[in-house]
């Protein structure tokens, strides 16, 4: 997030025109261990100044890059109103500021980026807490022209939407894979909707990876079921050492939440699957029930088996759904979401939204996750007043 100074005093002319002089574009991190928030102008983009008294920060990346971001900052200054929160410096021309938080100095590579969006306040409350989106809310806000309709490998099709639509988006294009061929209408929804409507059938991700001292946005397609190296270790998280963990348990979940496929019951369609990649010897309770049970071109394909095997037992839809539906009752749970806190700083640099880390939860009354795998989906970086970093994982137990 990003900051204010050097603009005109609030008493007399405001010239809003007249932007504070911007800053040398920071392509390496700051001298000093400290966070620096800048913030651009909502429209133009022009850089305004630096928010320095702050109270409280925290930023969320998720897995599409800048999620959320909050920031406080006292109501009053010196006994007087904090300008920096007046509406002409907070929305000038009533669009929010856009704000960078640059944490490089403190091991976070990825600046995050996005724009100011909500600001509660009350006349006893005496900090006044900023919230923040990430580029999500510039697409949310833009829509697809009527006539959009796509038959085009993933990559392009989504390429085309940013790079065509006629409001700047402010965003950049990186690394499209093409990925799988989809034919999608999508006149009228908004870019987003847009966006994550072809992410779903092709199993891919758009990233967004904030510029530093630019409000711009490079942008990347990849598939999400190819496995990424390990380059940065392996990660641990236990309980009894460097971690605390809250787990919301599902007691009773539906067939939905127990089978990897999503419509190939339905529809025959084979790319509704998300493939998880553990070390050798241990397997997803997932795969490994689709292996078992799904004799079909669909589980074929998630699973890894070879051809489609003859089951004349299965030709009618509810006689499969009921059996799958009862083995997986039978020997398996489904994963579930976490919030973990990371205690080790140690650790922190070597984690990353969708890496895979080994988690040991002694604790675990219900002995679901003792020994379980997490795949990360979500970050939170406390920066203000102190340090702290929660993790949003997806917890997978597993099976021998």
């Amino acid at each position: 997030m990003s900051g204010l100074s050097g603009l005109l005093a609030l008493q007399g002319v405001w010239l809003a025109s007249t932007p504070a002089a911007a800053p040398a574009t920071p392509t390496t991190p700051s001298v000093g261990r400290d966070v620096v928030v800048r913030i651009y102008d909502g429209e133009s983009g022009a850089f305004l100044a630096s928010w320095t008294a702050l109270t409280s920060l925290s930023v969320t990346y998720g897995v599409h890059g800048p999620e959320t971001a909050t920031v406080g900052m006292p109501r009053e200054l010196d006994g007087v109103l904090n300008p920096a929160l007046h509406y002409r410096r907070l929305m000038p021309g009533f669009r929010g500021v856009f704000v960078e938080v640059d944490a490089r100095a403190l091991g976070i590579e990825e600046v995050w980026l996005g724009r100011a969006t909500n600001a509660p306040v009350g006349s006893t409350q005496p900090e006044v807490q900023v919230s923040c989106q990430g580029p999500n809310r510039i697409l949310e806000r833009e829509s697809v022209p009527v006539e959009s309709e796509f038959m085009a490998t993933a990559g392009t099709a989504i390429l085309h939407l940013l790079a065509d639509h006629p409001t700047p988006l402010r965003m950049s294009p990186d690394t499209f894979e093409e990925g799988p061929v989809v034919m999608v209408s999508l006149g009228g929804a908004s870019l987003w909707e847009a966006i994550t409507t072809i992410e779903d059938m092709s199993l891919g991700r758009l990233y967004f990876v904030g510029v530093p001292g630019r409000v711009q946005w490079r942008t990347s397609y990849r598939s999400q079921i190819v496995p990424t190296p390990v380059e940065r270790g392996r990660v641990v998280l236990d309980d009894g050492y460097n971690a605390e963990w809250d787990i919301d348990n599902d007691l009773d979940p539906g067939t939905d939440q127990l089978v990897l496929v999503g419509q190939s019951f339905a529809d025959g369609q084979d790319n509704n699957a998300v493939r998880a990649f553990a070390p050798g010897g241990l397997v997803m309770g997932r795969r490994a029930a689709l292996t078992a049970t799904v004799q079909s071109a669909v589980a074929a394909t998630v699973s890894g088996q070879g051809e489609t095997a003859v089951r004349p037992d299965l030709a009618a839809l509810p006689t499969l759904v009921s059996q799958v539906d009862a083995e997986l009752r039978a020997g398996l749970y489904p994963p579930v979401v976490a919030s973990v806190r990371v205690l080790d700083e140690g650790l922190w640099s070597k984690l990353r939204v969708g890496m895979i880390v080994e988690t040991r939860f002694r604790k675990d009354p219900l002995g679901l996750f003792t020994h379980a795998l997490a795949e990360v989906q979500q970050i939170t970086w406390g920066l203000k007043p102190q340090r702290t970093c929660d993790l949003g994982v997806e917890l997978w137990a597993l099976a021998e």
